[in-house]
């Protein structure tokens, strides 16, 4: 069930029930202060996740940059080559990569951060300064109430009506006070369904920036065509030595399957979209 709706004109009727609809939506302000807070610490651990993520990638990268071929033989074949240089590019785009997520990373907290703690400090803390200002003006004003009720009936009648003024004055500012706090209450409530929410698609636009950016789309192609290649160059593997084993099959690397697709099983497929996935 949602919070109970807080009407201006309950203010001037200031009654038990306006109290406690007033609570309710009270309560509601410091749990959402709270769970900013948390929130705010849960993405700033997050951040430096990311940051401690992109270090251990770009480690990654750089050995496998290092990683050096030993070949049988004097030359290399092209396969071999193209293996070779498939896993130096491959670094190298991990590393462009990380470039892009370090720019996503230095921004995540103007991003994301920033916005959260501006409406915790701007839009919520006014309101608790708001309810200060009400609470104060509520006491006030019962004292004064409870200080004319006081009020013998033998006093002059001139001061029985400057008591009065007294009250009324006391009372319209009061009424004032009132109105603002619930219209305080109530701007918070409907800003944090802008304020409060906007940064998050927008936090997961910069990442989705990141990892779309040009090295992203290329790592799938680079991890696909490394695939292929070791994929070939192992059929023929097994070819080689199924023929110089004596084995008489009719059985080549290129071979179709019959209902259609390669010697490359569909679940071979599956597991390699899933390992080009975890890179990106």
């Amino acid at each position: 069930m949602g919070l109970p709706a807080l009407e201006f004109s309950d203010c001037y009727l200031d009654s038990p029930h306006f109290r406690d609809r007033l609570k309710s939506h009270e309560l509601e302000l410091d749990k959402t202060n709270k769970f900013i807070k948390e929130l705010i610490k849960d993405g700033k651990a997050l951040i430096q996740a990311l940051k401690n993520l992109s270090t251990a990638k770009r480690k990654f990268a750089e050995s496998l940059n290092e990683f050096k071929f030993q070949c049988i033989g004097d030359a290399e074949t092209d396969d071999e080559i193209c293996i070779a240089k498939s896993l130096q590019e491959f670094a190298g785009v991990l590393q462009n990569l990380e470039d892009e997520r370090t720019r996503m990373i230095e921004n995540a907290s103007d991003v994301l951060i920033t916005p959260l703690e501006r409406f915790r400090k701007e839009q919520i803390s006014a309101a608790k300064e708001a309810k200060k200002k009400y609470d104060k003006e509520t006491e006030k004003y019962c004292a004064v109430i409870e200080k004319h009720l006081g009020l013998s009936a033998k006093k002059k009648e001139a001061q029985l009506h400057e008591a009065d003024a007294q009250v009324d004055q006391v009372r319209q500012h009061f009424y004032e006070v009132s109105l603002e706090y619930v219209f305080k209450v109530q701007e918070v409530q409907e800003r944090k369904m802008f304020d409060f929410v906007e940064p998050f698609p927008e936090f997961n636009r910069s990442a989705s920036e990141a990892r779309d950016t040009g090295p992203g789309r290329r790592i799938s192609g680079l991890i696909w065509r490394f695939v292929a290649v070791a994929s070939e160059q192992s059929l023929r593997d097994q070819w080689s030595f199924r023929s110089a084993s004596g084995l008489r099959r009719a059985w080549s690397p290129n071979r179709r399957r019959p209902g259609g697709g390669s010697a490359l099983g569909m679940s071979q497929s599956v597991v390699l979209q899933k390992r080009t996935a975890m890179f990106v």
